[in-house]
C-alpha cells in the first residue's frame, strides 16, 4: 500500500465515522471539543490506530476538557447567585435603614455627628409618643437605637463592639422598632 493510497483509508475512516455519528458530533460539548484543533487530531488518531493509548489520550483529554467545562459552570452559577444574593441584601438594608447608606446627606448636616456624640438619641426625639416609644424600650435596645441613627453605626459594627452575632442586633432592632411603631400608633389613634 502507497502513502497516499493509506492517507486515503485515514481520511475515509474519519469521514466514515462523522457520516455515522453525525448527531453525536453535532452536540454542544462534542461540537465545541472538536473545534480544538489538538483534540480534534486525537479523535483521528484513535479512529485511525488500533493503539490503545490513542484511544486512552481520547478519553483523557475528554475527560480533563469536561472538567474544566464542569467547573467554569459551577462558576458561572456560583457568581449568579451570589450576584443576586447581594442585590437582595443591599435591596433590603435599604429599605430597613434608607438613610445609612446615604453618606451624603450627613456630610451636608455639618455638626450632626459632633452633636451626637454629645447628646444621645433619646434627645433628639421632639416627637412625643417616640419619645415615650424609645423610653420604654430596654437599655440595650436603647444603646442599639442610639449606635445606629445618631453615630451612624451598622449592624456589624454594633455586632462586633458588643460581641454578639448581627442577626441578634438585627432581632432587637425589630423588636425596638414594633415598640415605636405602637407608640406612634397610640398617637394617631387619639
Amino acid at each position: 500500500m502507497t502513502h497516499s493510497s493509506y492517507a486515503d483509508s485515514k481520511r475515509e475512516t474519519w469521514e466514515t465515522f462523522r457520516e455515522k455519528n453525525h448527531s453525536f458530533l453535532r452536540t454542544r460539548l462534542i461540537r465545541e471539543f472538536l473545534e480544538d484543533a489538538v483534540h480534534q487530531q486525537l479523535l483521528k488518531q484513535a479512529l485511525n490506530e488500533d493503539a490503545s493509548w490513542a484511544h486512552k489520550a481520547v478519553d483523557l483529554s475528554f475527560k480533563r476538557y469536561y472538567q474544566e467545562v464542569i467547573w467554569r459552570s459551577y462558576m458561572l452559577k456560583t457568581l449568579h447567585w451570589d450576584s443576586i444574593r447581594y442585590d437582595r441584601y443591599h435591596r433590603r438594608r435599604q429599605q430597613r435603614t434608607p438613610l445609612s447608606d446615604q453618606e451624603e446627606l450627613f456630610e451636608e448636616a455639618g455638626s450632626f455627628y459632633s452633636r451626637a456624640a454629645e447628646q444621645s438619641l433619646e434627645e433628639e426625639l421632639h416627637n412625643y409618643p417616640l419619645w415615650l416609644g424609645f423610653r420604654s424600650l430596654t437599655p440595650y435596645q436603647q444603646w442599639i437605637f442610639s449606635k445606629k441613627y445618631s453615630c451612624g453605626w451598622k449592624d456589624t459594627d454594633i455586632a462586633s463592639h458588643l460581641q454578639i452575632s448581627r442577626q441578634a442586633v438585627s432581632n432587637a432592632h425589630r423588636k425596638g422598632l414594633k415598640t415605636l411603631r405602637f407608640y406612634a400608633g397610640k398617637r394617631e389613634e387619639q
